[in-house]
């Protein structure tokens, strides 16, 4: 039964998570490094989300505009980050919406990509 259970999951093949999947295909910076303005814009985000929904609103902004993290220029890391600011609202309490957007503004303001 374990041989069957081993050569099932030989098989299958491994998934790993979108995020992880995604920086791996694009040779993009490792967590905890700010070398990017998509990065920053990242560690920003985790500052008022969870780890997953930073992803999944940074990856469908980028999905939507066919971009990638390696490839965001500093204009391009503007027009995805406006995207985001919209959904933002409804996961982000209020009080502290005010003071994301103006860490957002900042970063984009450098105009470094």
């Amino acid at each position: 039964m374990n041989a069957r259970r081993e050569a099932r999951a030989h098989a299958e093949p491994q998934v790993a998570h979108s995020e992880s999947r995604l920086r791996t295909q694009l040779g993009g910076p490792k967590r905890g490094t700010l070398d990017s303005g998509y990065e920053r814009i990242r560690q920003i985000l985790l500052g008022y989300l969870s780890p997953i929904l930073v992803d999944s609103v940074l990856d469908r902004a980028l999905l939507a505009r066919n971009l990638s993290p390696t490839l965001l220029s500093a204009a391009a890391l503007g027009e995805v980050t406006a995207d985001i600011m919209v959904g933002l609202r409804l996961f982000v309490p209020e009080e502290r919406l005010s003071q994301l957007m103006l860490e957002l503004a900042e970063t984009l303001d450098r105009g470094e990509p």
